[in-house]
């Protein structure tokens, strides 16, 4: 027969210190968080812990199932077949081997792709924009979004308004302005939607980047593989 042990009041936690425990360790959770994000960078396979790989989008992730590992055995890239450059103190697209993004006069950029329907799945879509190699790297890191946007009104060269998104934002990250690595961007929910069609894509500055806007290379650089593409894995 067990007989019924008390417990000391003072081994039994008070329910508003739990909940003040909690909270504090979610605040050190958030700070931890915002705190790498604000230092982020690309990672490479090298510096991924065992059992993750260095992803399409530039983050470590969690390895593929050995089940699946061997048939994620397709990868395609997609170069953007059309593109603008606006400004608010310009509307008109200029043609340029480099492209502006943030900074004092705001300038997005927009990009279309045309987009093939594959036989396999589609796992993960990345647009993938590098920096222009010829210029001077900005300081401020800033917050970058991509939204889908339509493809004709990109390629509308009558077109003088702003262009309006489609649906939610697909991906946003904060990034630090780097002189050799590129922003990679999730894209993979609108290169699905579109499939056999074209893709609109807007990039833009949403928070931070400073005054100096980033310089990216162009769908126009000399260089063809510093041009801006979308990286597809096939299952």
């Amino acid at each position: 027969m067990l007989l019924p042990v008390r417990v000391p009041e003072q081994c039994v936690p008070d329910r508003r210190q739990a909940r003040s425990s909690a909270a504090a360790a979610l605040l050190v959770v958030l700070s931890l968080t915002v705190g790498c994000g604000a230092a982020r960078r690309p990672c490479v396979s090298d510096a991924c812990a065992d059992g993750t790989v260095c992803d399409l989008d530039g983050t470590c992730r969690a390895l593929p199932d050995p089940a699946q590992a061997s048939t994620f055995s397709e990868a395609d890239a997609l170069y953007a077949l059309g593109y603008t450059n606006p400004t608010r103190r310009a509307r008109d697209r200029a043609a340029s081997d480099r492209l502006t993004l943030g900074g004092a006069p705001a300038g997005v950029v927009n990009l279309v792709f045309a987009v093939p329907t594959y036989r396999r799945a589609i796992v993960e879509a990345v647009l993938v924009l590098f920096p222009y190699p010829n210029g001077r790297t900005a300081t401020a890191p800033g917050t970058l979004s991509v939204h889908r946007v339509r493809a004709r009104e990109v390629l509308d060269p009558r077109r003088r308004t702003p262009l309006l998104p489609i649906g939610r934002r697909l991906a946003a990250r904060l990034e630090q302005p780097s002189a050799a690595q590129p922003v990679r961007l999730d894209v993979t929910r609108a290169v699905r939607a579109t499939s056999g069609a074209r893709l609109g894509l807007q990039v833009r500055m949403t928070r931070g980047g400073g005054d100096a806007p980033w310089l990216l290379a162009s769908p126009d650089t000399l260089d063809e593989a510093r041009r801006p593409r979308v990286e597809l894995l096939l299952r």
